[in-house]
């Protein structure tokens, strides 16, 4: 594994690359203490390429996790779009807990 530090401004945080890493977030994430509540939000081509793997790995895993599908391209770079996610955030009663997470580098 390879871990990278990256320090802006005040804050300083890892970013962690190695091969099959995928495989490894649930129990990365038990290790590291987080809350067992994911949402992933991710656009439609990232879900069929790798989020779908990561929701069902978490569930398997006891974590009680959910996707939220995007629209792929810079039209959902908008407040309309980040106003249909929070209502499905509201919707399935997400706790202030909740971890959310982006998965993918577009939207």
């Amino acid at each position: 594994m390879k871990t990278l530090w990256v320090e802006v401004e005040n804050s300083r945080y890892s970013i962690e690359i190695e091969c099959g890493l995928l495989n490894l977030i649930p129990d990365r994430l038990r290790q590291y203490g987080m809350s067992d509540e994911w949402v992933i939000v991710t656009d439609e081509n990232v879900k069929r390429l790798y989020g779908l793997d990561l929701l069902n790995r978490l569930q398997s895993k006891g974590f009680r996790a959910r996707l939220f599908e995007v629209p792929a391209g810079e039209d959902s770079k908008s407040l309309a779009q980040t106003e249909r996610l929070y209502t499905q955030l509201i919707e399935n009663r997400t706790t202030r807990q909740a971890v959310v997470v982006a998965l993918g580098g577009g939207v």
